[in-house]
């Protein structure tokens, strides 16, 4: 009876199954299974089925989706072979979506997530089902829907192995400079550049048109490159200005190369900035960027002058006249009588924020009076008592 059993098993006549888990040649030890099938303990744990086994139509449909999807015939039509060899390429190709799936982590605007993400579930479904004939009625079932993703995630494949998505990341990068500037922005001609990259890699499956993007890129920078030159040639002279002012005041003080390596070391990194952003709208920053390290550099100095400067020495009063003797009343002596000297403290105010950010339309007589008005209360208010205010 038991060597009828394994015989029946071999030629795939019967199914066994071992604690809800189907056996097979293939999954399990040969050993193992003659242990299962002879031995008493195994008796009311093994289940002997008639098996129900896969149909030629089924077979066909996963001889086909193998071919298409992993690249990989077999000729054998047994139902263990097959469905093997058709989990072990799947789990493969799982774990390269897998892969796939972390650069979309990284960088979210590659194209076709939810494409990948779909074709990774439907196959990892098919490598959780150990019953073979479930198994072959499933990929049945699922046929066209496993030879759609075939298809479809091909050119993502290509896509990510391939020059392509060094393409794509070029012009994300490049829509992320002009997003951050497109305020700034009038150029037509970059303008229409920047609407083809946005088209393309907006685009659901943008494959078929990623062969425009480098000329569209070159063009890009190009064009850019030259916003950002001119804009840099407006804001050079504006940030050398700004450094003059504090330089000058700086050459007048006795301590002038304590502070001197440190203020010009941070004119320069503005400098560079200037030189190397490849933002607009950073770019256009910088002014006030540089007017506020002016004002920050000249308070520096005063600060510095206050706490390590000698305190002046009180002027020299003239002699008193001797004040007579009345009797009864003690005498003051008129030296005792200090005289207390007050320290202006310096406040250095940029014209720019007196003037504020808003736009003044002069016509007549009477708007240069409104105008002078509004500057004459805002300086009023930052001046306060022993302070000297001053513009730049």
């Amino acid at each position: 009876m038991q060597w009828l059993v394994a015989m029946l098993f071999k030629l795939g006549r019967v199914s066994l199954t071992l604690n809800s888990q189907s056996l097979s040649l293939l999954s399990t030890n040969s050993d193992e299974l003659v242990r299962y099938i002879t031995k008493r303990e195994y008796v009311e744990k093994l289940l002997i089925d008639i098996r129900e086994r896969a149909t030629d139509g089924q077979i066909r449909s996963a001889k086909e989706v193998m071919k298409d999807y992993f690249g990989f015939t077999v000729s054998s039509d047994d139902d263990d072979k097959i469905m093997s060899s058709f989990k072990n390429r799947a789990k493969d190709k799982v774990e390269v979506y897998d892969d796939i799936l972390v650069e979309y982590r990284i960088n979210p605007k590659y194209p076709c997530k939810r494409l990948m993400e779909e074709a990774r579930k439907r196959l990892a479904e098919l490598l959780d089902i150990n019953e073979p004939t479930e198994f072959f009625k499933t990929v049945d079932k699922k046929r066209d829907d496993l030879l759609d993703d075939s298809e479809d995630t091909a050119p993502v494949f290509d896509f990510f192995k391939g020059d392509q998505k060094k393409i794509f990341e070029e012009a994300v990068k490049n829509l992320a400079y002009f997003g951050n500037s497109k305020t700034y922005v009038s150029d037509q001609e970059l303008l229409k550049v920047v609407e083809e990259i946005e088209t393309i890699v907006k685009d659901g499956k943008p494959f078929g048109k990623i062969q425009r993007l480098p000329e569209l890129n070159k063009r890009f920078e190009e064009l850019h490159m030259g916003l950002l030159e001119k804009e840099a040639a407006i804001m050079d002279p504006l940030v050398h200005d700004d450094f003059l002012k504090v330089k000058d005041v700086l050459d007048t003080k006795q301590f002038a190369e304590v502070l001197r390596p440190r203020i010009n070391q941070r004119f320069e990194e503005i400098w560079d900035k200037l030189k190397k952003s490849n933002d607009i709208a950073a770019i256009k920053n910088i002014k006030l960027e540089s007017d506020t390290l002016k004002i920050k550099c000249l308070d520096e100095i005063d600060e510095y002058e206050r706490t390590h400067q000698p305190a002046p020495e009180p002027p020299v009063a003239p002699e008193p006249p001797v004040a007579p003797v009345v009797p009864g009343k003690e005498s003051i002596d008129p030296t005792l009588v200090q005289t207390k000297v007050k320290t202006k403290r310096r406040k250095n105010v940029s014209i720019s924020n007196v003037a504020g950010a808003r736009t003044y339309s002069i016509e007549t007589e009477q708007d240069i009076d409104k105008f002078l008005s509004e500057m004459k209360q805002r300086l009023l208010q930052e001046l306060e008592e022993n302070t000297i205010v001053t513009l730049s």
